[in-house]
């Protein structure tokens, strides 16, 4: 039943073990408890003894007491027996006699003193047994005198065997001149392996043994401290015959009661794997950190020799191995705050060999830091592919050997944040090297501070973010593509439905992946900098990379795309002007011929409309220079800075470009918001105040309007706009004065008004035209790009023939938006607000029999057969290139130089595709188009 019941137990007392120990130092142990500086605790001493401020790790029996050691579980045991009244104890404490001739009891010090100075007290006689009653007398020829010749020198405490009166030890005992309490079949190599080489070493060839045996039979913390030294100069590798000695010591000790895997009086040295990991994963710290907090950690310092040297703070600048102002070292611990520092440093400067336990204190707990100890390729290969799990560190070994030197060249402390501001102990990671001990040689060193979110569904957020977006983004392309092929009146699959069906779907995953990364960005640039100390997923950061390049390549495609359908649409400029009679000659009053239409005014129109097509509402020329005045100029670029803006190490850290580290993600979501946040300035701007003096697109159809010119453009085969610019005047040929009274009629309302529809302003429409008025429009435009050459003999025949036929495209649209064709008919419609958000009809079949003319109430719905309707698209393009080409060289000017090269080179694409385009389709020399 006991077993049973201890089964179900054991699980339950192992997960509630706790990894921390309470801070104690010499102050906080107690007359009767000893200082363990193995295991930082307070120990109780054996009955009847206690410690002295002198040697307060040591026990030593009261006064009135003789000390004894008894074997017990192959382990000296001190024993305090008090000794009769009226005796005294003997010097080495060891024994009870009562004070014979020439000697007296002195009750201080409970020892017998002699009476007359320059004797020494005889406690023993010849054969080493004490006398019952002492006297003062000279030393026995075989003992020896102390310095002070207050007594006489018995054996050392490790030939002190019980039962033995002699001062030597068994043979079978004493191994290199050491005598151990039992027997002991052992072998430790003295030699230690530096650069793939087999050393001597005269350190451990002196100490290994003897410490060991300290260690083992004596229970002694500072020796155990020294052999536990030795291990870590082996890098704590099981296979080292100082690790292989400790770890037989710590078979014989019991666990201490908080930490079962560390042993009474024994340094916790080597952890195994399931040690580690309960330690890197242990989360019971309470403390909940900020931004104004500090990484404190805590150090016990030990010498070579394992002498306890004190509790350090990590502020001391003790593991900066590139050294910093004393100022600045209290920073470099700031909570939330990574720091990466490299050097080089010569072998003689990196400073005295300490050996460093390291922990991380929270008021009086102190929590054991793990660690994990490698060598780089300087040391052979078999000790550069271990990695030894340790608890203590070691600065630089130039002790052990002469001929190298292993110096610590990495160290990298790794805080995971669980939770708000809840952390698990820091990993710690030492990297050491072999450098030769001449004089000159040096390493390089490197000090990293690293902070990691306990974010293991980062990648799956990505995926889950990513999948969503793009599932909403492929229906709004799908619709969008729907919308093409219904505007294009495509009813069969070809090459070019699939081709625009493709880049939909390109258009919609840019959209998609650009959204996620900048979501990403601009989350964790805002949680980088608020009150959630966190780290960035850096881990993510090749995922971020792919969707952000490719959403950079499939919105360059889409723009690409955008450039070659308004570069290639169908436009024409509709003449209302009529011909005039006018008086000819001396016979004005009997002979009248009919005026020509001039030219000039669609050569004006065409050239306007060869002038917006590259206009926008932001200025990239603009645009930039804020950006990079803001980012560069006011130094926003600092917020691109790991190192969180509350943080006291924030300036220290981000404004020093030695110091400086950049993130990722930082920078792209700062680029993101500053970008956007600048172009979305200018566009507000734009719209609320430069529009209302100066508006493209508004300009351009009130010049057709005073021009007597309309604008009609198909940008797909069935879909286009129409800017209606027939004259309230009726006429646009006519001198200065009649110019200025016309337009001062219509100001005072004595005309009537400019839309196509009666009584109606709306000049702009969105037109959806049937398929017989595409046949009837493709047939005059042939023959107008053609010209009917049948019976030409010579090239002014055949211009007038295409002149002609140009005359009959004009007079044909004219009659059509004039309602002059019975079987081609046209209606009025509204967009509803869906059809608007989504760019699409609903209220027509995909093969319609009346065209549509879908009112624009704002007048610039012809602007998105230019730049100014695209700016969304651009704007993403340009965001999305800065971005890209800072992560591709980490320079805000650099990208900002490549962004607005690559924007005029679009820009120029467009501009000339258009002149060209507007050239052959309004047969103006494309000379005019200026």
């Amino acid at each position: 039943m006991k077993e049973i019941l201890l089964f179900f137990l054991l699980p339950v007392v192992v997960c509630q073990q706790s990894f921390f120990i309470a801070k104690k130092t010499y102050a906080d142990c107690t007359q009767t408890q000893f200082f363990d500086s193995a295991t930082l605790t307070c120990v109780a001493c054996p009955a009847n003894s206690g410690t002295t401020a002198a040697k307060p790790n040591e026990c030593k029996c009261n006064k009135g007491f003789k000390t004894s050691y008894t074997l017990a579980s192959s382990v000296l045991a001190l024993t305090c027996t008090e000794c009769p009244t009226g005796q005294a104890m003997s010097l080495d404490g060891t024994a009870c006699y009562s004070c014979g001739s020439g000697a007296s009891l002195d009750a201080s010090s409970g020892h017998c003193t002699c009476d007359n100075s320059g004797e020494v007290l005889q406690e023993q006689n010849a054969a080493g047994v004490f006398e019952a009653s002492v006297s003062c007398s000279p030393c026995d020829s075989t003992k020896t005198a102390n310095a002070q010749s207050d007594k006489c020198i018995s054996c050392p405490l490790d030939l002190a065997l019980p039962n033995t009166n002699q001062c030597t030890c068994t043979v079978s005992n004493t191994i290199d001149d050491v005598c151990f309490a039992e027997s002991q079949s052992l072998s430790a190599e003295t030699t230690v392996t530096r650069a793939g080489q087999q050393i001597s070493s005269a350190l451990f060839a002196s100490n290994l043994i003897s410490s060991y045996q300290k260690c083992l039979d004596g229970k002694d913390s500072v020796a155990c401290n020294f052999l536990a030294n030795l291990c870590v100069l082996q890098l704590s590798s099981s296979s080292g015959s100082a690790c292989s000695l400790l770890a037989q010591v710590q078979t014989g000790r019991q666990p201490l009661t908080t930490i079962q895997s560390w042993r009474e009086q024994l340094p916790w040295i080597i952890l195994s794997q399931t040690d580690y990991q309960s330690l890197s994963t242990y989360a019971g710290i309470e403390k909940v950190f900020d931004y104004q907090s500090s990484l404190n950690i805590a150090i016990a310092t030990y010498s070579v020799n394992g002498t306890y040297l004190g509790l350090q703070k990590g502020t001391g600048g003790l593991l900066q191995l590139c050294k910093l102002y004393d100022n600045h070292l209290d920073k470099l611990w700031s909570f939330g705050a990574p720091v990466k520092q490299t050097c080089t440093i010569k072998v003689e400067n990196s400073g005295d060999t300490k050996f460093l336990d390291l922990y991380l204190e929270d008021d009086d707990k102190l929590y054991p830091l793990p660690v994990i100890t490698s060598c780089d390729s300087s040391c052979s290969a078999t000790v550069n592919s271990e990695l030894q799990y340790t608890r203590r560190i070691f600065t630089a070994d130039t002790i052990s050997n002469t001929d190298y030197a292993r110096a610590l060249t990495s160290l990298t402390f790794t805080t995971e944040i669980t939770e708000e501001g809840k952390i698990l102990p820091p990993k710690v990671q030492a990297v050491y090297g072999d450098v030769s001990s001449v004089e000159g040689a040096f390493f390089d060193a490197a000090f990293e501070l690293k902070y990691e979110r306990s974010s293991g569904t980062a990648e799956e957020q990505w995926k889950i973010v990513l999948g969503v977006l793009v599932g909403v983004f492929f229906f709004i392309s799908l619709i969008l593509f729907i919308s093409w092929n219904r505007r294009n009146g495509t009813m069969m699959l070809d090459g070019t439905m699939i081709i625009k069906f493709l880049l939909a779907i390109l258009d919609g995953l840019a959209w998609a992946m650009f959204v996620t990364s900048a979501s990403f960005a601009i989350y964790w640039f805002f949680a980088k900098n608020s009150v959630d100390p966190g780290q960035l997923p850096e881990d993510q950061s090749t995922l971020f990379i792919t969707v952000t390049v490719l959403a950079f390549v499939f919105k360059f495609v889409n723009v690409i795309h955008i450039v070659l359908d308004q570069s290639y649409a169908d436009v024409f400029f509709i003449d209302w002007e009529r011909e005039r009679p006018i008086a000819e000659g001396d016979q004005s009053m009997k002979k009248t011929t009919a005026s020509k239409i001039s030219i000039w005014r669609t050569i004006l129109a065409a050239n306007e409309w060869s002038e917006i097509q590259t206009t926008r509402k932001t200025s990239i020329t603009l645009q930039l220079f804020v950006v990079i005045f803001l980012l560069e100029v006011l130094n926003f670029d600092d917020y691109g800075c790991t190192t969180p803006s509350q943080s006291p190490a924030f300036k220290f850290n981000c404004e020093n470009d030695a110091q400086r580290q950049d993130s990722l993600y930082l920078r792209a979501g700062l680029a993101m918001i500053v970008y956007g946040a600048t172009a979305l300035g200018q566009f507000i701007i734009n719209r609320l105040i430069i529009s209302m003096f100066f508006n493209p697109i508004l300009n351009f159809v009130d010049l057709l309007s005073v021009m007597n010119v309309s604008l009609f453009t198909l940008t797909h085969k069935q879909f286009g706009y129409y800017a209606h610019g027939k004259s309230v005047h009726g006429r646009a040929d006519t001198d200065m004065l009649d110019l200025q009274n016309c337009l001062r009629r219509e100001a005072n309302g004595q005309t009537g008004t400019r839309g196509l529809e009666p009584g109606q302003d709306i000049t702009t429409f969105e037109i959806k035209v049937t398929t017989e008025f595409r046949q009837y429009y493709d047939t005059f435009y042939r023959a107008a790009m053609v010209g009917n050459t049948m019976g030409a003999g010579n090239e002014d025949e055949h211009n007038k023939s295409q002149v002609e036929s140009y005359r009959r495209l004009n007079t044909f649209l004219q009659k059509f938006f004039m309602h002059g064709l019975p079987s081609l008919k046209m209606q009025f419609n509204s967009k509803g607000l869906i059809e608007k958000f989504l760019d699409i009809e609903f209220s027509t079949q995909p093969q319609p029999v009346v065209s549509d003319l879908y009112r624009d109430q704002r007048g610039e719905t012809i602007g998105n057969a230019l730049f100014y309707g695209n700016e969304s698209h651009l704007v993403v393009f340009e965001i999305l290139a800065f971005v890209v080409f800072d992560i591709a060289f980490t320079s805000f000017i650099l990208s900002a130089v490549i962004t607005y090269v690559l924007s005029q080179i679009i820009r120029f694409l467009r501009q000339t595709l258009a002149r060209r385009n507007l050239s052959s389709r309004t047969m103006i020399d494309k000379r005019f188009l200026v």
